[in-house]
């Protein structure tokens, strides 16, 4: 049941890129391709916001182990993972060379946000777990 709120830290990592890239764009809001790209971020923001709150709605205030519970947990780590991961990259385009001075809050989301995929479940064995637990394959779950 930790799993929401480590998503929760890793989608705050997102949000501060974001947050920090923004500010940098600032001077340059008229540029098309900038403001697609800040649009986007935002909205991969947003999505991975939607999904942690999914899987609270899930889990509930007093949860109980459950298959429902865990894959719900595990699908917004991985869209978080993957979401902010997108997020912090697209933050060092828009920010430039100055990203990646060392201390830099785009430069720490960006080495960080890579940690996210190592907490089990890795994105890719959620998707399997998910799809053996839809066909009642057996599994973790199982």
């Amino acid at each position: 049941m930790a799993f929401p709120i480590i998503s929760g830290v890793y989608l705050g990592v997102a949000e501060a890129a974001y947050t920090a890239a923004l500010s940098i764009a600032r001077g340059r809001a008229e540029d098309p391709l900038l403001q697609r790209t800040i649009g986007l971020m935002r909205h991969r923001l947003q999505v991975a916001q939607w999904s942690l709150d999914g899987a609270l709605a899930v889990v509930g205030d007093d949860p109980a182990p459950s298959a429902e519970c865990f894959l719900a947990a595990m699908a917004a780590k991985a869209e978080v993972a993957s979401a902010g991961a997108d997020v912090c990259s697209l933050a060092m385009d828009v920010a430039g060379g100055q990203a990646y001075f060392k201390g830099s809050v785009i430069e720490r989301a960006y080495r960080d946000i890579r940690a996210a995929p190592f907490h089990p479940l890795t994105p890719e064995v959620t998707h399997v777990e998910a799809g053996r637990h839809a066909l009642g394959a057996p599994g973790l779950l199982r």
